[in-house]
């Protein structure tokens, strides 16, 4: 295993520390990843490097996929998903093919997967991308009859891959324009 894949690891579990924060997995420290580069060498080659996140009720589950196949990747979603717990996998040395996308929509967000390059920085942290949320609130603040009525954004969007975004989630973007912040709405389909 080269220093560059090793390297690869240890910057997407900086950015998914991010992502877990952002996920309001707020007590989870930087101490909690594996740090040493054999002990994650050996894991990655085993596909044995993954994590299970708690907090109340909530679970989170992360796994590093490393060259096995899609077969295997809905065999491991089968035996962790349950409905309430959010699976992040994160492939490395794999084609990313669209079927991965097609897993993402079957289970209507609650499997999330990333390319390891996707996780190598923070995209939420990028000038360009204005804040993303899932909306909390109630619809008819909107001024909307029906959420389908909403302007769309897709669940493979990073933003939306990065805030753990479901189907039919109503997420508020904001936007510094000339000093004024302004707020829009998009349904996630």
């Amino acid at each position: 295993m080269n220093s560059s894949l090793i390297y690869q690891v240890k910057k997407s579990q900086e950015t998914l520390l991010d992502l877990l924060h952002i996920r309001n997995f707020t007590h989870i420290k930087k101490n909690h990843f594996i740090q040493v580069s054999s002990i994650l060498e050996t894991k990655l080659l085993e596909n044995e490097l993954s994590y299970i996140f708690k907090k109340n009720s909530k679970k989170i589950y992360i796994n590093y996929l490393y060259n096995i196949s899609i077969k295997v990747v809905n065999e491991l979603i089968s035996e962790f998903y349950d409905g309430d717990t959010q699976i992040i996998l994160i492939v490395i040395g794999n084609k990313f093919t669209s079927i991965y996308n097609d897993i993402m929509y079957k289970y209507m967000g609650s499997v999330t997967i990333f390319k390891i390059q996707e996780l190598l920085f923070n995209v939420m942290k990028n000038i360009y991308v204005p804040k993303h949320s899932i909306y909390e609130g109630n619809i008819n603040k909107l001024k909307v009859t029906d959420q389908t009525l909403l302007p769309k954004i897709k669940l493979i969007d990073p933003p939306i891959k990065f805030i753990g975004g479901k189907i039919n989630d109503i997420i508020e973007i904001e936007r510094n324009i000339k000093l004024i912040n302004k707020k829009y709405y998009r349904l996630v389909i």
